[in-house]
């Protein structure tokens, strides 16, 4: 559980609901995709993924976010910016949910009215 999501328990105004593990991407928005390889749509459900009508190429979608670039189509800079800012998160997710806590789940929970 989120950092958030123990200190609203704590002050006992939010219920434990069970969120899905992989949200889907909403319908409208997928009218409104098309695939990066030849710009044809809108892509079609397939799966666990997305696929195209036209090339047949298929996205998955994980954690709800359609995946449409692969890591084998990354540059070396790219495959750098991505290892640094996975080192990164060793430091920054910590600070950030320090951050949420202290500030703004406090701020909530006043304008929720549950002090």
């Amino acid at each position: 559980m989120s950092g958030v999501g123990r200190a609203l328990q704590r002050s006992g105004s939010v219920q434990q609901q069970s969120v899905p593990a992989a949200p889907e991407p909403p319908v409208d928005l997928l009218q409104l995709l098309c695939c990066p390889r030849d710009r044809t749509g809108p892509l079609r459900r397939d799966g666990d993924g997305l696929a195209c009508p036209t090339c047949s190429a298929r996205f998955p979608i994980r954690d709800g976010i359609v995946s449409f670039l692969s890591a084998q189509e990354l540059s070396d800079q790219e495959h750098r910016e991505r290892s640094m800012r996975d080192e990164e998160s060793v430091w920054y997710d910590p600070m950030f949910e320090g951050y949420t806590n202290a500030v703004e789940v406090p701020a909530a929970v006043r304008r929720v009215g549950a002090d």
